[in-house]
């Protein structure tokens, strides 16, 4: 029985760890030939409260990083961006900072992020690096990860049939277990 209950504590202790990270989003639409933009949504599935978040653009591949958020979202963070240099090998940077009282609490989402950018690369864009910026600490990142393609989301839902199947199951099963 112990070790029963102590798998069953430590899967859900991993669980909420595995679940428990910020993920960054984004759709991507070609303007045209060589431009494109990239819509971010950030989803706070952490526990703490989100500030502020970079994402990075590789110097060999972007350039021309322009601020095409939406006017809810200028109007609630700071935007800035650093332009990518090949010249320095040095990365670009979308940093949004939350103004005071729009931060991004835990399970909060906000979208209308918003980059349009020149494609050096081949083929089209891909996901991107990300930090959650620790704003008492800004060496660390309090998380670091890759941006994500937003795909629709799609809840498996078994068969009737299964459902079914399931169900006459259970029954049996229960009154089997009452007659002994």
């Amino acid at each position: 029985m112990f070790k029963k209950c102590f798998v069953l504590v430590m899967f859900g202790f991993i669980s909420r760890i595995a679940l428990s990270a910020p993920t960054l989003s984004y759709e991507l639409f070609q303007i045209d030939g060589t431009q494109w933009q990239y819509n971010y949504t950030l989803f706070n599935d952490s526990e703490f409260i989100i500030e502020e978040f970079s994402v990075w653009f590789d110097y060999n591949l972007y350039s021309e990083l322009q601020l095409q958020s939406t006017p809810d979202v200028s109007a609630e963070w700071d935007e800035w961006i650093s332009q990518p240099n090949s010249d320095f090998a040095a990365n670009g940077l979308y940093d949004p900072f939350a103004l005071t009282g729009n931060e991004v609490q835990p399970g909060e989402t906000i979208s209308g992020f918003a980059v349009s950018f020149n494609w050096l690369g081949s083929g089209s864009p891909s996901s991107q690096p990300f930090d959650i910026i620790d704003p008492t600490n800004y060496s660390v990142p309090l998380f670091s990860g890759e941006t994500i393609l937003d795909t629709p989301h799609v809840i498996p839902v078994p068969s009737a049939g299964l459902l079914a199947t399931f169900g006459i199951a259970t029954v049996f099963s229960y009154i089997r277990k009452r007659r002994s």
